[in-house]
């Protein structure tokens, strides 16, 4: 898989696909709206169809396609689905008010998407169909079958990179010619590209409305109603996500706004990005005061954008541009001294692990990135295991992390380390296992991000540092949460300790005391576990 990448094989076809003239026959064009790019505007195929459509007088029509077998096959989550299914309904109302049509079907069997969105195609007379890539390997080869279907058919496939800034495989070293594979490399290469290239940075604008005279002829399509759920994905606390995750027009370019001119709301460790309480104060914004505050998670220190990003609700593109035009003039900012530096970076990390992906398409289907450590010695235990994901290990920090993610579908970024050297390194369970729960718990799940965060925190990924990534709870307690505001938050049965105690309660608490708490002791001790799992690394690497 990795000599020959799906997503090569894919540029090779697209290079290589039937070109189809426009004629009088064609009476539309089909743009197949994906699950990562969710928007109308910066949607780079979505542009190129609507320019089509403009340019033939015919107009452009949207589809979505629902996948079941997919979401099982890819551990999506019910409140990732449900986000989709409401950005959906609202995307509906926006593109009824540009007579421009989007139809949503159910495939039941995703092996016949293929064929299913052809006939859609010839079904309404269009002849070319447009759409931007998705970088998981079963996407990439169900469009190596669509496009192949479609060179038999008479039907153009436009199937454009749209979901990194830099496609993949474009950022190369000098010396190898080759992607580089650690971030640094990746970082510096990327950098250049961008600066000697800035058609990298290119938005595209807003779809073109239809003409009215389409709201007839596709009477059918603009009748069709989105479903609210889909069968097996079914969200069981619909109504606390569609408060804590809203969506419309502009809600994520709102919270983007708010994260660069509004303070953080110390209140707000649980809150709608968009609540009340927020303070414009440019000056000491939340990216102005990121490089120092994005460890911190009490209140609200990020930007909360990654369930918007990850559903392509707005583009990388556009969070990477305002973010570097928030200083002045437009000089790319990618230093960790600075809140805008180290905000726009982790948006390269988002590139760099998509990249990884695709280079190395193997990790995607539970493989290490790094082969010699594929002889880890794991620990198979179902009770640590569910302990970790309820948020009962004994280790506060670790169990209110795990909490925010079962009640919000979310969690800061530094206790996702936590928690996830915590699974590998402490009870010493597989890392495929915690990219799992992730999976099935994260509204802003996404592939590449969540595999390269999972192989970091593990060792086996990128950038390895096994043995400097053993994360102490304590310190990360300090770090992350120094005044226990956010252990209270999410361990209401703890509100009564306060730091140190706080964060090692069995040990700083009489026996009498801490049985009170009704809070379980440490399932394991990190000096034990900190031993074990140096000495299963190194063996790991003896067998190679």
């Amino acid at each position: 898989m990795d000599e020959n990448p799906p997503v090569l094989r894919l540029n090779h076809a697209l290079e290589n696909r039937r070109e189809v003239e426009h004629d009088e026959d064609e009476k539309c064009v089909v743009f197949w709206m994906r699950m990562h790019d969710l928007r109308i505007v910066d949607s780079r195929g979505l542009s190129f169809a609507s320019d089509y459509a403009a340019r033939y007088g015919i107009p452009v029509i949207i589809l979505h396609v629902f996948s079941p077998e997919d979401y099982a096959a890819h551990d999506r989550s019910a409140r990732r689905i449900d986000l989709i299914l409401r950005k959906l309904h609202s995307l509906q109302e926006e593109l009824d008010e540009l007579n421009i049509p989007l139809y949503t079907f159910t495939a039941e069997k995703r092996r016949e998407i293929p064929q299913l969105i052809l006939d859609f195609v010839k079904n309404n007379n269009a002849k070319h169909l447009f759409g931007n890539i998705e970088y998981e390997i079963d996407e990439l080869f169900r469009d190596l079958q669509v496009i192949n279907l479609a060179n038999e058919q008479s039907i153009e496939v436009r199937l454009e990179h749209d979901n990194m800034i830099v496609p993949p495989f474009k950022v190369l070293t000098k010396t190898t010619n080759k992607p580089p594979m650690t971030y640094t490399a990746y970082l510096k290469s990327w950098e250049k590209m961008v600066l000697d290239d800035p058609s990298y940075r290119d938005e595209t604008g807003r779809v073109e409305a239809n003409d009215k005279s389409a709201r007839e002829q596709y009477k059918v399509l603009f009748g069709k109603e989105i479903p609210n759920e889909i069968e097996g994905f079914e969200c069981h606390d619909k109504v606390k996500m569609k408060d804590l995750w809203p969506v419309g027009p502009k809600t994520a370019d709102e919270i983007l706004e708010r994260f660069l001119h509004t303070k953080n709301r110390k209140d707000a460790t649980e809150a709608n990005p968009l609540g009340e309480g927020a303070e414009e104060d440019v000056e000491n914004s939340r990216i102005k005061e990121y490089a120092n505050g994005r460890n911190i998670t009490t209140g609200e220190t990020t930007s909360k954008i990654s369930p918007y990003l990850a559903s392509g609700q707005i583009s990388t593109r556009q969070c990477f541009n305002r973010a570097q035009k928030f200083k002045n003039g437009y000089k790319i900012d990618l230093t960790r001294d600075t809140g805008v530096g180290m905000w726009s970076e982790e948006i390269v990390w988002k590139d760099f692990y998509q990249n990884v992906l695709c280079v190395n398409p193997r990790i995607s289907m539970g493989h290490p990135f790094l082969k010699k450590y594929r002889f880890i010695e794991w620990e198979y235990n179902d009770d640590h295991l569910e302990a970790w994901h309820k948020g009962k290990t004994g280790w506060p920090i670790v169990d209110a992390a795990m909490r925010q993610l079962i009640s919000t579908g979310w969690m800061h970024n530094r206790m996702r380390m936590t928690v996830a050297s915590y699974l590998c390194k402490d009870l010493m369970i597989d890392w495929r296992e915690g990219e799992r729960v992730f999976a099935r718990e994260l509204i802003d799940h996404d592939l590449g991000s969540n595999n390269g965060g999972w192989q970091w925190s593990a060792g086996t990924g990128t950038d390895a540092q096994p043995y400097f990534r053993i994360f102490n709870p304590i310190s990360q307690s300090n770090k992350a949460d120094p005044t226990g505001e956010y252990i209270h938050h999410w361990l209401p049965e703890l509100r009564s300790i306060q730091p140190p105690a706080l964060f090692e309660p069995a040990k700083h608490l009489s026996k009498n005391e801490f049985q009170k708490l009704n809070y379980p002791k440490p399932i394991v001790d990190h000096k034990f576990a900190r031993d074990r799992a140096l000495s299963r690394y190194k063996k790991a690497l003896g067998k190679e």
